[in-house]
């Protein structure tokens, strides 16, 4: 899995808010991620042709900031990076008019492992690059002498924003991998869209063959 993380300050864009009295300026900085599909995946054209059709290209920057789940797109391009093996039957002509709306969501279990666990190497990679940890950069802030406004005051909030934009991405995907259990696949979808399966996950179809139906 190829994916590209800028951790440049050009990258981020901070929101600056303040209070109605004067006040030190306190941003909301955050990390911009981009993903790139490699170019020597077997279904390289497929996925291109699906992202294309959607609005997006080969490799597309999302913005992260702390606290946010990633957005929908975002991971559809990462399920659409990680489609292999016998999910690959998404990429069938059949499937043009929804692929995209189905990989917005869960796909199949190894595929959104396969996703938390490209993520989480990434965050953790991300991290690694920085030389200082987030309680550090905290510290500093409240009480390492910096002058309020000043643009080693604003450096160290957005490198500050920026870890902790990771660390909650980190979070997530620890979580999320570590309950995949807990989520709701195509395969289940599709069967409850077809009335074939109820909400406790137990198929209907089963009785048709028991009753003779079929």
């Amino acid at each position: 899995v190829q994916h590209a993380c800028s951790t440049s300050l050009s990258d981020v864009s901070p929101v600056c808010s303040r209070s109605t009295a004067p006040a030190p300026c306190i941003l909301q900085a955050g990390y911009s991620l981009t993903l790139t599909l490699p170019e020597d995946d077997r279904y390289y054209a497929d996925k291109l042709d699906i992202l294309e059709r959607n609005g997006l290209g080969g490799s597309a920057s999302f913005s992260l900031l702390r606290g946010e789940e990633p957005v929908p797109e975002m991971m559809g391009f990462l399920r659409l990076m990680q489609l292999s093996g016998s999910d690959c039957f998404l990429l069938e002509s059949i499937f043009e008019a929804e692929v995209w709306a189905y990989l917005c969501q869960p796909v199949s279990a190894p595929n959104e492992a396969a996703v938390c666990s490209a993520m989480i190497d990434g965050a953790r990679e991300a991290l690694s690059h920085y030389c200082s940890s987030i309680d550090e950069d905290l510290a500093l802030l409240r009480d390492g002498g910096l002058v309020p406004g000043s643009r080693q005051d604003m450096a160290v909030q957005v490198r500050l924003g920026e870890k902790e934009a990771l660390d909650s991405l980190l979070g997530f995907f620890e979580g999320r991998g570590a309950d995949l259990s807990a989520l709701e696949y195509y395969q289940e979808r599709r069967l409850k869209g077809l009335g074939l399966m109820d909400e406790e996950g137990k198929t209907t179809y089963d009785s048709f063959f028991k009753d003779g139906i079929a």
